[in-house]
């Protein structure tokens, strides 16, 4: 068997294909032929292409070093989870790049069967949680707000001189509750 994922140049744009090759046999045991199964997963790489292609331009602009890791995406995320995590993941490097006092982070998107896993963190300057809340700033409470409207989960952990850590669960389709 072989697989990989290809771009295929259309009249309308670039669409992205996970394919697979697979010999088959007859019953006694003879070569029969291949079936090949393609699937277009344009909607998965999009999503992380904005996620890779902001942290790229977030770097060089903050001078900071951001390492982003995906994962396989399995199916196409809903519009609205995508725009989610990727505000996230935008508000999350700023606060870290403002108040870390470091220059390297750490961005990791990862996929199960159901759900997106997103986590940004770094090893700076940290911050007590509680304290932030009280303070009336906007950008964890809308961190928090946003991913509460796609059913997902958010948890921060941080703690003065400890660094900071932002994990957000979210599921690849958005129910109506």
């Amino acid at each position: 068997m072989r697989a990989g994922e290809d771009p295929w140049e259309r009249p309308h744009g670039t669409v992205w294909v996970q394919w697979e090759i697979r010999p088959w046999k007859t019953d006694e045991g003879a070569q029969g032929g291949i079936l090949i199964f393609a699937v277009d997963i344009s909607a998965h790489k999009q999503m992380q292409a904005a996620m890779r292609g902001f942290c790229r331009d977030f770097a060089a602009g903050q001078k900071v070093d951001i390492h982003f890791e995906a994962g396989k995406i399995n199916s196409a995320p809903a519009p609205d989870v995508s725009l989610c995590l990727l505000r996230v993941l935008q508000e999350a490097l700023h606060n870290a790049a403002k108040h870390s006092h470091v220059r390297h982070f750490d961005v990791r998107l990862a996929c199960s069967t159901n759900e997106l896993n997103l986590q940004v963190s770094d090893q700076g300057a940290g911050f007590d949680l509680e304290s932030a809340m009280r303070s009336g700033g906007l950008g964890l409470s809308s961190m928090r707000e946003r991913v509460r409207l796609i059913h997902g989960t958010i948890s921060i952990d941080s703690k003065p001189r400890g660094g900071t850590t932002i994990r957000v669960r979210a599921p690849l389709a958005v129910t109506a509750n």
